[in-house]
């Protein structure tokens, strides 16, 4: 019985969805590194500006560790892990102060936070969650069926 093309399509479209996002990511976490190397300030969150400034420097590393093959499935394993880490403390920061007020104030300097660099930060993270989100649904709607051993046959038992 010859295979449905439907599968493949899946799981090409799959590679495009993939290759997308990687590419979206690598973009955002070079902008958020701009951004957060000290262009804006946010007193009242002063971990803000090193969130962001972080995530520009691992597409670097990254590069760097494809390019001269440092990483091995240990060190890609704990940048995983330390990149989970690292947006969900971000996470608290950034959600904990939501809507913070945008305008300097002479009396009370430490109470704004910078619009552009909030902002890019709220929706930076947001972003990353639709696109994880984006990423998981890729991998699980495209599973190819390994041939059974010998044949292709299924047999039924009784």
């Amino acid at each position: 019985m010859p295979g449905s093309q439907r599968p493949q399509f899946m799981c090409g479209l799959r590679n495009i969805i993939i290759g997308c996002t990687l590419v979206i990511f690598s973009f955002t976490f070079v902008a958020q590194g701009i951004l957060g190397s000290g262009l804006y300030n946010c007193p009242r969150q002063t971990f803000i500006p090193f969130y962001m400034s972080l995530y520009g420097i691992i597409p670097v590393f990254l590069a760097l560790s494809l390019w001269y093959n440092w990483c091995n499935t240990f060190c890609w394993s704990m940048t995983i892990i330390f990149l989970c880490g690292w947006l969900l403390a971000g996470n608290i920061v950034i959600y904990s102060i939501y809507e913070p007020n945008y305008n300097k104030n002479m009396t009370q300097p430490d109470v704004y936070c910078n619009k552009t660099l909030y902002l890019f930060a709220f929706w930076f993270t947001n972003v990353t969650y639709i696109l994880l989100a984006l990423l998981f649904l890729s991998f699980c709607c495209c599973r190819q069926r390994e041939p059974d051993g010998d044949n292709d046959t299924q047999r039924l038992v009784r």
